[in-house]
């Protein structure tokens, strides 16, 4: 199963949201500080969360101000 994972990128942290539900719209989310360590911390978060392996998850970013 194909798990959506939406970033929201900003200059201090990394919001995120899991969509665990696509019928009934659960979500989960999370905020992340924007260094190395947050990273590292939201990937152990995502994959703990959804019990998935990285091949299965399709992971989208806000595309906004200076990341695009």
């Amino acid at each position: 199963m194909l798990i959506n994972v939406g970033i929201d990128v900003g200059k201090e942290s990394l919001d995120l949201c899991i969509l665990l539900d696509k019928t009934t719209g659960k979500v989960k989310s999370r905020k992340f500080k924007n260094k190395k360590e947050g990273f590292n911390s939201a990937f152990e978060w995502i994959i703990k969360t959804t019990c998935n392996s990285p091949e299965e998850m399709l992971i989208t970013m806000e595309a906004t101000g200076v990341y695009h």
